[in-house]
């Protein structure tokens, strides 16, 4: 089941690169970035403070998709 996942998001992410235009790094960044800033959303909502999510967070989420 795991592999069929991984082979449903790189079909996804291929298309998504291809109808875009947009490289794989870019592609990386915004993905780990809006899990970041939807994770910090559902905090608030429910526990109304950001929990585990800080600059460290964001800082990983940025130079992770970068390498």
């Amino acid at each position: 089941m795991s592999q069929n996942c991984e082979a449903a998001f790189e079909i996804g992410l291929s298309s998504i690169l291809t109808t875009t235009g947009s490289t794989l790094n870019r592609a990386k960044v915004t993905g780990d970035l809006l899990s970041v800033f939807v994770a910090g959303a559902i905090c608030l909502t429910f526990i109304k403070s950001f929990g585990s999510i800080g600059i460290g967070t964001l800082i990983a989420a940025y130079f992770i998709g970068k390498f």
